[in-house]
Formats: structure tokens, C-alpha cells, sequence
């Protein structure tokens, strides 16, 4: 809980106090176009699992990258990341599982930019989600026939997210995002390609 208050303020410190301890004479202003192309690079504040009570092994983790087509729309592409354990009590017996989730998603972004250096947005995803199980302790036909878990799946889903980011110079930006696909709040940075 310690940690997630400390990003927390941490990530408040980013979006409101940062952009003004710049000094106004070395910021130089982006402007959210057409034909521009960013890499991102976040860190799940929450990861998806916590709902189930799962221990996160390694945070959600995101890279991507995004094309605006113009000042409004955008498309992307992002990979997520994330291991989980969590273990349950079942017929007098303990047994733990380890999760390596994937995503894999096609985005599409709708913008809106009034104000210099900042863009606030929101869109949908497609995502193909890969769920990698294996046991920790227990039997195979245990782990899979009382829990109805299965060792890899694989399905499709989709979702919405909405976020803002702040452009620090004309390439670099932070952003913070929330979503449900690895971690319900993201936050990292950003890097324009073109």
C-alpha cells in the first residue's frame, strides 16, 4: 500500500507540478498533429489480478507505439505484460498457480487538444490475451479439473481507455493512462519517432 501511495504522489508531482518548474525560455511547445509517431514505454500502477487478490510477481509493463493520423485520431499498437501467483484451498489440499499474462492490442485514439504541450484522449482496444498457467505445487489434474483452469488460453477482448499526456520538450512526454487490459492505471513515458 506504501508503494502505491509513494507512485501515487510521485506521479501527481509529473503531471502538476513538473511542467511548471521548466523554465519558460528553454520549454519549447509541441503541437499534436497528423503524421506523428511516438513510442511509449509504461508501468502498471494496479495490475488487472489485484481484483482477484493475485500477488504481482512483475508489474503490468506496456510498450507501443502510436500514429496520429491527424489532430483528433490515432492508431497503435501495444504489448503488455505482466506474472501474477495467487493460491487457493481445495479439497483439503493448497494449490498455487503462476500466471504469465500477454496482451497484444490494436488501438484507435480520439483526441483533444486545445491546450499547448498537453493532449487528453480517449479510445477503444482489441486485444488478444494470452493467458501462460503452470502449477507451483500441486498435480496437473488437481490444478486443472477442481479449478477448471486451464494451462494456456488464449481469447479476444476488447475495452476503453482514457488518459493525458504532457509533451516535456518536442520529443519526450509523460502520460498516464487508465484502462483494463494489463493494469488499470499506467503511467510512463513517451518518445516521438517522427
Amino acid at each position: 500500500m506504501k508503494r502505491f501511495i509513494y507512485t501515487l504522489l510521485f506521479l501527481s508531482y509529473l503531471f502538476t507540478l513538473a511542467p511548471f518548474n521548466i523554465s519558460a525560455q528553454s520549454r519549447s511547445e509541441r503541437r499534436w498533429e497528423g503524421s506523428q509517431l511516438d513510442a511509449n514505454f509504461g508501468i502498471g500502477l494496479l495490475s488487472t489480478f489485484a481484483a482477484d487478490k493475485a500477488r504481482t510477481i512483475t508489474p503490468p509493463l506496456t510498450i507501443g507505439g502510436e500514429y496520429l493520423i491527424n489532430e483528433k485520431v490515432s492508431v497503435g499498437l501495444q504489448f503488455g505484460y505482466t506474472a501474477a501467483e495467487k493460491s487457493r484451498e481445495t479439497m483439503g489440499q493448497k494449490v498455487a498457480w503462476h500466471n504469465n499474462f500477454y496482451t497484444i492490442s490494436l488501438r484507435t485514439g480520439f483526441h483533444y487538444t486545445r491546450i499547448s504541450n498537453w493532449d487528453v484522449y480517449g479510445g477503444l482496444a482489441l486485444s488478444q490475451n494470452i493467458s501462460r498457467i503452470s502449477s507451483l505445487n500441486s498435480e496437473k489434474s488437481l490444478f486443472s479439473l477442481n479449478l477448471g483452469i486451464q494451462e494456456s488460453t488464449s481469447q479476444f477482448s476488447y475495452t476503453a481507455f482514457l488518459g493525458g499526456r504532457y509533451a516535456i520538450d518536442k520529443r519526450m512526454s509523460i502520460f498516464a493512462e487508465a484502462g483494463f487490459l494489463t493494469s488499470i492505471f499506467t503511467a510512463g513515458f513517451g518518445y516521438r519517432l517522427l
